[in-house]
C-alpha cells in the first residue's frame, strides 16, 4: 500500500490532533491552578512546552514516538496519587502529540489533501474553549485516543516526511529570530496566568473559563484578516504597543472580571501581529531562518519567568502581567534595533518592510 494511501486521513487526523492539542496543553493548566495554586499551574504549562520544544529538537523514530505517548498515558495514570508523575506525563504526551502533527503536516508533499489555515485555527480554538471542563480522568482518556491513533496510523509512517522530521535542521540566527524569542517570552509570561484568574479567582465555570481564554485566541488569529497592506513593521510595532496599553490596564483591574477579559481580548489583538515577523523573515531572502524552534524557544522561556519570579517572592498576579508588559515593550524595541540595523525582510523592496 503507498504512503499516499495510507495517509489518505491525514488531515481529518490532523484537525483531530489540533482540538487535542488546546486540550493537552490548557487542561492541565486549569487543573493544576484549581487544585494547587497559580505557580501549580504555570508548572504544568511549563512542562506542555518542554515537551513541545523536545518534539522539533530531538530526532525520535517513529517507535520511540509511540513508546513515548504511551508511558505518557501510564503517567497520567498515576498521576492522581502522585501529582509530579502526571507532570512528567503531560510533557511525554506533548511530545509524542507535536511530532504526531508534524508528520501529518508533511503528508501534504505525498498527496494527501489539507485543511485551510482558518479552519486549523478554529478547531485548535475550539479545544482550547472545551479545555475548561477537562480533569484529570478526561485528560488521561484525550492521552488515550491520542496514543491508540498513532499506534493504529504507525504502518504509515514509512514515507520520507517522517524521516525528514527526525533530523531537526541546526539553529540559525537572525535579528527577527531575537524578536520572535522575545515576544513568544511576552505572551507566554502571561497567557497562563488567565487560567488561573478565570477558573480561580473569577470562579467561572469549566465551560466559560476556557471560553474566556479562547477569546484571547479568536482576536489573536483574527487581526491579519483586519489589516491591509504590507506595513508589517508598523503593524507590529503598533500592535505591540497595545498589547503594553492593554496588559497595564488588566494588571491595574485584575480584580475587575470583566475588564481582564476584555483587557485579554484586546492584548490578542496586539500579539496577532505576530504574523509580521513571518511575513517579514520570508521576505528577507538574504537572511531568511526556520523561525519554528525559536518560537519553541520563546514558549518555554515566557513560561519560566512568572515561575521565577514566583520562586524569589514576587507572586502577585499583577506584578507579573506587568513585567510581561514590560517584555512586549521589550519586543518592540528589539524590532526597532532590527530595522535601525537594516537586517529586515528585503530592505524597502515593495515597501514590503516598510515601517
Amino acid at each position: 500500500m503507498s504512503a499516499t494511501r495510507d495517509l489518505r486521513h491525514a488531515p481529518t487526523l490532523f484537525l483531530l490532533l489540533s482540538a487535542f492539542s488546546g486540550v493537552v496543553e490548557l487542561g492541565p493548566v486549569f487543573i493544576a491552578a484549581r487544585e494547587y495554586g497559580l505557580l501549580a499551574g504555570l508548572v504544568a504549562g511549563l512542562a506542555y512546552q518542554l515537551g513541545n520544544l523536545a518534539a522539533s529538537s530531538l530526532p525520535l523514530a517513529k517507535t520511540w514516538t509511540g513508546a513515548v505517548l504511551v508511558v505518557g498515558v501510564v503517567l497520567l495514570l498515576g498521576g492522581r496519587a502522585t501529582p509530579w508523575m502526571a507532570l512528567i506525563g503531560v510533557a511525554c504526551v506533548s511530545v509524542g502529540l507535536q511530532k504526531y502533527r508534524r508528520f501529518l503536516q508533511k503528508a501534504s508533499a505525498f498527496g494527501a489533501r489539507t485543511h485551510s489555515t482558518l479552519v486549523k485555527r478554529v478547531v485548535r480554538i475550539a479545544g482550547f474553549a472545551f479545555a475548561g471542563l477537562v480533569d484529570l480522568t478526561g485528560l488521561t482518556a484525550c492521552a488515550v485516543v491520542i496514543a491508540g491513533s498513532y499506534l493504529s496510523a504507525l504502518r504509515g509512517f514509512s514515507c520520507n516526511a517522517w524521516r525528514s522530521d527526525t533530523r531537526p535542521r541546526p539553529l540559525q540566527w537572525s535579528p527577527l529570530a531575537g524578536v520572535m524569542v522575545v515576544h513568544q517570552m511576552h505572551y507566554f509570561s502571561y497567557a497562563y496566568i488567565l487560567p488561573f484568574l478565570f477558573a480561580v479567582a473569577f470562579k467561572f465555570g469549566g465551560l466559560a473559563a476556557g471560553a474566556a481564554f479562547a477569546l484571547g485566541w479568536v482576536t489573536y488569529a483574527s487581526i491579519e484578516k483586519l489589516l491591509r497592506g504590507r506595513r508589517y513593521g508598523l503593524y507590529f510595532l503598533l500592535g505591540h504597543g497595545l498589547v503594553v496599553l492593554s496588559l497595564s490596564v488588566l494588571a491595574s483591574w485584575i480584580s475587575t472580571a470583566l475588564i481582564v477579559v476584555l483587557a485579554w481580548a484586546v492584548s490578542g489583538l496586539g500579539g496577532g501581529t505576530v504574523f509580521c515577523l513571518s511575513k517579514l523573515n520570508s521576505l528577507d531572502t538574504a537572511r531568511r531562518v526556520e523561525m519554528d524552534r525559536w518560537e519553541d524557544i520563546g514558549h518555554l522561556a515566557g513560561v519560566a519567568v512568572p515561575i521565577v519570579l514566583t520562586l524569589v517572592g514576587i507572586s502577585d498576579p499583577s506584578a507579573l502581567v506587568l513585567t510581561s508588559a514590560a517584555l512586549a515593550a521589550l519586543t518592540a524595541l528589539a524590532m526597532t534595533a532590527a530595522f535601525r540595523t537594516r537586517i529586515r525582510s528585503g530592505g524597502r523592496n515593495g515597501g514590503a518592510a516598510k515601517a
